[in-house]
């Protein structure tokens, strides 16, 4: 931080928070004001990099007002290294899910799956495979890069709505990327809580394989009962570009490889079965990249932004409130003092999540005083690394402008808001959490 904030540090703490949530109300007033008026495409006639525009201006201005380097410090957060890998899956993303429908291997593999998946099984179903692949790529964001095309291809041939569909998929992508050992948010949590990622899994598991058990019946009773008349029209080549992904997936080969593999392969076979020329084919590319163009470009605004709050004593601000807030119910003993814990812990990086929009930072912002709070609480270190990683996943999982729904949202050209509202996955997860930890009260008052 500057030494010049250090003369005005409260202030500039405070006022640093604005600019987020002038793009809270930017993005959600300009969604509610076109869907009001009949607008048909809803949240999704107001791109979301636009509102992130005044939001920009804002942070300048305070910057300025309290001299503060905006332009070093916002590029220091778009250009973070994990957002930058974001932004590549976005494009890798964008290039694949166009080059396999052009090619007709999406086409081919929705069919394969209609052909093969049991009639009344089929939103179980897809819940289970996507989960499944997100747990072995440890990746949310390139499990519905992968899956994003062939889902949208699914609803339509069985007249599934689509916020329903997209929500299916990113309920698995998020499943998967809360319980597996290799995710980014798992390293994070454990690396942060010093425990190890075997520790945290097993901690997880109690509470994340009710809330996922649960909601496949859900999705089981929900699906279509008649059987679909899919004629089972496909070529097993073009099955091969999702093969090989999840194949990839599960020996652990890198997202960013695993896409490309499956770029190549499809725009190989759309030349092969002369779906797409070899003169066609970069455009085809060039067109999926820029499908995208907007969310990499509202990532990298919205990571900016986040660095600014980080980096002006926002965030500091947001974790020393939840502290004190601990502290002072830790003196009035309403509860015991490790829910107290563990719901601050839970506060702690929701809130990191809401202002950065990626799990994985949140996690690492808000793990030096999540430790803190384990400590105080006595709470154990796999507990708090369970709850840190359960709770930024939540979040992650049911805000608009998290990549996963951006993605989806570019892919199945809906509002954000709508995937948001069918992602069940999150909210049942937030439930049996929290009822856990409810129990687990009643359980150590019981023991007592």
């Amino acid at each position: 931080m500057d030494k010049s904030l250090q003369s005005h540090p409260s202030a500039y703490e405070r006022w640093s928070l604005l600019p987020l949530v002038l793009f809270l109300l930017v993005f959600i007033g300009c969604g509610l004001y076109f869907s009001l008026f009949g607008d048909a495409k809803g949240f999704h006639s107001f791109p979301p990099v636009m509102a992130t525009l005044p939001s920009i201006a804002l942070a300048i201005v305070l910057a300025r007002i309290f001299k503060a380097d905006f332009i070093k410090t916002f590029a220091a957060g778009a250009l973070n290294k994990n957002v930058l890998l974001m932004c590549a899956i976005f494009a890798l993303s964008g290039m694949f899910s166009a080059v396999a429908e052009q090619s007709g291997c999406v086409k081919a593999t929705v069919n394969l799956g209609l052909s093969v998946m049991p009639a009344g099984f089929l939103l179980a179903g897809f819940f289970v495979l996507s989960s499944l692949m997100s747990t072995a790529m440890g990746t949310s964001v390139g499990t519905v890069a992968a899956l994003s095309a062939i889902a949208l291809g699914m609803a339509g041939e069985a007249d599934i709505h689509l916020g329903l569909m997209a929500g299916v998929l990113i309920s698995g992508a998020m499943f998967g990327d809360n319980l597996s050992l290799i995710s980014d948010t798992s390293v994070a949590a454990t690396s942060t809580q010093d425990c190890q990622p075997r520790e945290k899994f097993l901690e997880n598991f109690k509470i994340v394989v009710p809330a996922a058990v649960g909601l496949f019946l859900i999705y089981w009773v929900m699906s279509p009962g008649a059987p679909l008349n899919i004629t089972p029209d496909f070529s097993v080549w073009m099955v091969v570009p999702y093969l090989m992904i999840f194949i990839l997936a599960l020996l652990g080969v890198p997202v960013l490889i695993v896409l490309v593999v499956g770029c190549l392969i499809a725009g190989f076979l759309g030349i092969y079965f002369r779906q797409i020329t070899m003169v066609d084919l970069p455009g085809v590319y060039f067109d999926g990249f820029m499908s995208l163009l907007d969310f990499m470009l509202l990532s990298l605004a919205i990571s900016g932004l986040g660095m600014l709050v980080e980096k002006s004593g926002g965030l500091s601000l947001i974790q020393n409130a939840v502290m004190e807030s601990v502290s002072n119910l830790m003196k009035k003993k309403t509860q015991s003092q490790k829910t107290i814990g563990e719901l601050a812990i839970a506060v702690l990086v929701s809130l990191s999540n809401l202002a950065t929009a990626n799990n994985t930072i949140a996690i690492l912002l808000s793990g030096v005083a999540a430790r803190s709070i384990a400590e105080k609480t006595k709470i154990v270190k796999k507990r708090a690394a369970s709850i840190l990683d359960i709770f930024s996943c939540v979040i992650q999982g049911v805000i608009p402008w998290g990549m996963q729904i951006l993605i989806i949202s570019a892919v199945f050209k809906i509002s954000p808001m709508e995937i948001s509202l069918y992602a069940f996955y999150p909210w049942c997860l937030l439930f049996v959490a929290l009822f856990n930890i409810w129990s687990s009260d009643k359980f150590r008052a019981s023991g007592s």
